[in-house]
């Protein structure tokens, strides 16, 4: 198991790191709207691995659940490093910035970036009534079948996280103004 967890890291990582990096680079110095769509681009082509890798492989198994703490910590370290160490090369400073402020601006970004995606997201799908029970999901991958199960959950979830991403880098670049 941990081999098979530092693999999913490792893609999952990696996917995510060079899609939504890439994509964000090709609106460099933009407005953090474009920079949150081209976030959102960057996670739908980075959603493939990570969804196949996680659903299928990680879903499949008899082990009980992970927790849901685990995950959203797990996201937020994520989106502050990558902000954190992505940011700088989307809004270069003629003067040297100190890591610890580069650090500070990259979380208060990140948190504020996810936290509105997450409640923005949570009010729609109450809104709809469209929220998902472990019936409801183990349903509809039994229906669609697991592989296009797990990339249609890792397409979506990396869009979203791609689009937070690309606005939290965007509010990196207006704070640091």
């Amino acid at each position: 198991m941990p081999l098979a967890i530092a693999l999913f890291v490792l893609v999952g990582g990696v996917s995510v790191g060079v899609c939504v990096g890439g994509a964000t680079l090709l609106m460099q110095r933009r407005d953090p709207l474009r920079l949150m769509g081209a976030g959102a681009l960057g996670g739908i082509l980075a959603g493939v691995a990570p969804g196949v890798l996680g659903v299928a492989g990680f879903g499949s198994l008899d082990a009980p659940y992970a927790g849901t703490a685990n995950i959203l910590g797990s996201c937020l370290v994520g989106a502050i490093a990558f902000v954190a160490l992505w940011s700088p090369q989307l809004f270069p400073r003629r003067s040297e910035r100190s890591l610890l402020r580069q650090l500070g601006t990259a979380t208060v970004a990140s948190v504020i970036s996810l936290g509105a995606f997450g409640m923005m997201g949570w009010t729609l799908m109450r809104m709809l009534n469209v929220v998902p029970t472990l019936h409801g999901m183990t349903a509809l991958a039994r229906a669609m079948g697991l592989v296009p199960f797990a990339v249609v959950c890792g397409v979506v979830l990396t869009a979203v996280g791609g689009a937070a991403i690309g606005a939290a880098c965007g509010l990196v670049g207006r704070m640091s103004r």
